[in-house]
């Protein structure tokens, strides 16, 4: 593979999957109590938002591959790349080489810009094209017709969400709360910012900002996490407006 140009991770990308996305999933785990048994539940959120975390930024330049988590860059050599895909459109991607990537088996990285203008197909991606060396310059194809229960497991995710806020406050048994003057003082930040996005009208634009993220590109079967964050945080906000 050759390159005369650089091929990276868009930045709104890395924004996206390395730092907003683990903020959203990790603030409605305030709600599941900290310290408590009932903090079980928040465990996928958790893995979910340190999976975001690990996304790397990926690079080539020069025909070297490379990539880098936090500060150390790490090289790709081509004979090591098995396949290559994308996981989340038009966000996250993927690399499965002859060795296995820590944590998670395979190197999960950031795309770069998509290519194709509209938002109901899957994309196009130079990096992937570079990847699977394929001409920077080509145009791919039109890509497979999205999947049409798409739709109906996100209105399941919404569903799912709104009951486990509703269990989450109304079934499960609640120990009495730590005083918050107990926490660190970043939890203690954190706790403030989730009580506010739960009232109005804070709600309906963090609301919104999820919905946002899915529509950007609607057909990702990915997006659940988000249906589920917007029915949780619906759910939410009605709970604190009747307390």
């Amino acid at each position: 593979m050759h390159s005369s140009t650089t091929l990276r991770s868009h930045p709104t990308n890395i924004l996206l999957a390395r730092l907003l996305l683990p903020l959203i999933l990790l603030v409605p785990t305030i709600g599941f109590g900290v310290g408590t048994w009932r903090f079980l539940f928040a465990l996928p959120l958790i893995i979910a938002a340190l999976f975001g975390m690990s996304i790397a930024t990926l690079e080539a330049h020069d025909g070297v591959l490379r990539y880098r988590r936090f500060l150390k860059w790490t090289t790709i050599r081509d004979d090591e790349i098995v396949a290559t895909g994308v996981l989340w459109h038009p966000f996250i991607g993927y690399l499965r080489l002859t060795r296995p990537v820590f944590p998670w088996g395979r190197l999960y990285f950031a795309l770069d810009e998509n290519l194709d203008s509209n938002p109901f197909r899957r994309g196009d991606y130079a990096l992937l094209r570079y990847l699977r060396s394929e001409s920077v310059s080509e145009r791919i194809g039109k890509t497979p017709p999205a999947d049409k229960k798409t739709a109906q497991a996100y209105g399941l995710a919404f569903v799912l969400g709104l009951a486990s806020s509703l269990i989450l406050n109304y079934v499960l048994p609640h120990n009495p709360p730590i005083p918050q003057q107990n926490y660190p003082a970043l939890f203690r930040i954190i706790m403030y910012f989730w009580r506010t996005v739960e009232t109005w009208p804070w709600g309906v634009v963090m609301i919104a900002l999820l919905a946002g993220l899915i529509l950007r590109q609607p057909f990702s079967k990915h997006n659940w996490i988000l249906a589920w964050a917007i029915g949780f945080m619906t759910a939410q906000m009605g709970v604190t407006a009747i307390h």
